[in-house]
Parts: C-alpha cells; structure tokens; sequence
C-alpha cells in the first residue's frame, strides 16, 4: 500500500495540511508520512573572492537535532486531534526542499504530495510558491495544494477542467479511482467562450472516449460558454458544492490563467478549494510500475 507525502515545517498552516492529509488517508486507507527537509539552499555555501565572503556550513547535526526535537513537539499535538489513533510515521531529509520531495515521489512508496498553499503577499505566494511550482513540475505523481483555511471534507464532487485533450483521460482514470473511494461525481468542466459546432463535436468524441477509458459511470461532461476560465470555473465549484478542482499540468492555457493571470487573483484569494493537480509524468510512472 503506497502512502501520502507530507511536508511540513511545523507551523500553524503545516498543520491545517497535516490534518487534511491524514483525514484523507483515512478515508483512502492509506498510511501517511510527514517529511521535514533541512533545506540547505537557504545556506550560503558559495566563496566569493570579490567580496571576502567565507562559505557558510550549517553544523548538520544541529540542524537535525533541532528538527527531531520539533517532530517530538509536533506529533503529539496531530495525535491530540486524532485520539482513535493515526497510521503516521516521519522522515529527516537533508538537502534541496524541492529535489528531495522529487526524488521521494519518483520512488514506489508515495503516490500523492500533500503540499501547504501560501497566504503572504502575493496571489503566487499565496497557493504556490517557488518549490511548490518546481515539485508540481517535476514530482511523478499527483500534488494535492491544501489552501490554510481548507477543512476536510468526503470529496463528494470533483470539478475537473478539462480542454479535451486525449491526455485527460489519464488524469479522469486516476480521479476515478480516487472518486471510487467515495462515490464521488465527477464533473468533468470544459469551457469555451463559443458554444461551436466544432465544440460539440469534440465533446462528443471526448465523452465517448472518457466512457471507454475510464469505466466509471459517475463522470458527467459540461460545457460552459465564458471569457474567464477560472471565473467560470469558480462559478461552477459553487453551483455543485464542490470539494475539489482537478487540473491537468498539460493544459498549458489553463494552467498559464490559473498561475499567472491577474483575473485569478481574487478566485485564488477567496477559495477554500483545494487543487489536485495531475501531471502526465505520473501516469508513465504507473504504466510502467503495471
């Protein structure tokens, strides 16, 4: 049985994360595993002979002791908000933030990357940061972004963007089996601002072909004539009481509103959703781990 990644840094907002990755795992029957990383990028290590700077090597025992001595702190108050019992266990890693959680993902031990959604300064800061966005890019299997003021709850209703792309289907037959867990309703959203012909067609195609694939009959296909994706996209979550946003790293336009686009800012700033993003590298590690 394969478990759920958790980083931490054992803050207030960690815990938020913490609590909903291992509600989760309950209700997914899977183990989880908080990580910390003594992360030494935030060390200066370089010698820079214009400026005289002598390299600064963290004492890394220190630093491991101090981190050991925080999960000491931090595991009972987790066990404090789960008296019938937790199936938790942690790990110490040293080295890069990102590379290290990558490298965990690419092993046969973790198939989903809880990660702390961020609330400072800027809409960027505030869902991804940096070494989010590098481990979205890279981890080999899906990352669930837990926003601080999310509360777990069943995912009853999945909202999915979808553009119609034959890579959706993989990223539908991994929320299908996910949904399985919970007999959740699947909505698989596309949207377009012209209701074409064309459009209808590709649906058609696509639903055919999500129906062949997927073998869950909970998936329900809509389309949905707006300018703002994400805009829609929010009006939709609300509309079904939705749980949880699906999204595909492929879907290059998508993605680039999402993250980019100054339209997102307030959906992103005001959503309790979590995202649960997909990336077609995760589906090349199941294919070949079958």
């Amino acid at each position: 049985m394969k478990k759920i990644l958790i980083p931490t840094d054992f803050s207030e907002k960690s815990m938020n994360t913490v609590k909903y990755g291992v509600q989760l795992g309950k209700s997914m029957n899977k183990a989880v595993t908080l990580v910390y990383v003594v992360d030494l990028s935030r060390y200066t290590t370089d010698y820079h002979e214009t400026t005289g700077v002598a390299p600064f090597v963290p004492d890394l025992v220190q630093l491991k002791e101090v981190a050991e001595t925080q999960f000491k702190e931090f595991i009972p108050k987790i066990k404090k908000q789960f008296p019938e019992g937790l199936n938790l266990d942690t790990r110490l890693e040293t080295g890069i933030f990102s590379d290290r959680i990558i490298e965990l993902s690419n092993g046969d031990v973790y198939d989903l990357i809880l990660l702390t959604g961020r609330t400072e300064k800027s809409f960027l800061d505030r869902l991804i940061s940096d070494r989010n966005e590098t481990i979205i890019e890279d981890a080999r299997c899906p990352v669930f972004i837990v926003p601080p003021s999310s509360a777990y709850t069943d995912l009853q209703n999945i909202v999915y963007a979808t553009n119609y792309n034959e890579a959706d289907i993989g990223s539908l037959q991994r929320l299908s089996d996910l949904a399985r867990i919970f007999n959740s309703k699947i909505t698989a959203l596309h949207i377009s601002n012209d209701k074409s012909f064309k459009n209808k067609l590709s649906e058609k195609g696509f639903e055919e072909m999500v129906q062949e694939k997927c073998n869950y009959q909970n998936i329900n296909l809509q389309m949905r004539k707006g300018d703002d994706i994400v805009n829609t996209i929010e009006q939709v979550a609300t509309e079904l009481k939705a749980d949880v946003i699906g999204i595909l790293k492929e879907n290059h336009g998508f993605w680039k509103e999402l993250f980019s686009s100054s339209s997102t800012r307030e959906l992103v700033l005001n959503t309790k959703l979590p995202v649960l993003v997909f990336h077609e590298k995760s589906f090349l590690k199941k294919k070949s781990t079958t």
